[in-house]
């Protein structure tokens, strides 16, 4: 009986891990973090607006500046302001000067942001999604 028990608790065990893998990774990022990665270069910038996705920025192995964002970064920022912008105003104008240059960009959001800027009429390209985030891109002539 107790090896019984033993065996099922076991098999227990490995079904709510497997089950609950999938759900990680969609709330980690690692799918859209993988998908940008290889559209970036040491000098395309990657923006959070309004969010910091600690382990996008992990897999996308690139710099992320913040966008009307400290919470947890507000030590950090700090001692590096060029790594954040503390305004939405500010990383609107920014996006639109890259924009009309030409040159490539990517923002991170929730999907509220997305509507908010979508509204304002933000020069944007959703280039992926999940439950949590919108991956967006700034239009590049050609693409």
């Amino acid at each position: 009986m107790v090896i019984a028990l033993a065996i099922a608790g076991w098999l227990m065990t490995q079904l709510l891990m497997a089950a609950t893998e999938p759900h990680g990774r969609e709330q980690s990022g690692v799918a859209l973090a993988k998908a940008l990665r290889p559209a970036l270069t040491p000098e395309t910038p990657v923006y959070a607006v309004g969010t910091y996705e600690q382990s996008m920025t992990f897999y996308m192995e690139h710099t992320v500046t913040t966008v009307a964002f400290t919470d947890e970064l507000a030590f950090g920022l700090q001692q590096e302001p060029g790594l954040g912008i503390p305004t939405l105003g500010e990383f609107i104008t920014r996006w639109n000067a890259r924009a009309a240059q030409g040159l490539p960009q990517y923002a991170i959001m929730r999907h509220n942001m997305y509507q908010h800027l979508q509204q304002s009429q933000l020069p944007m390209k959703v280039i992926a999604s999940s439950e949590r985030v919108v991956v967006v891109s700034g239009p590049v002539p050609g693409l």
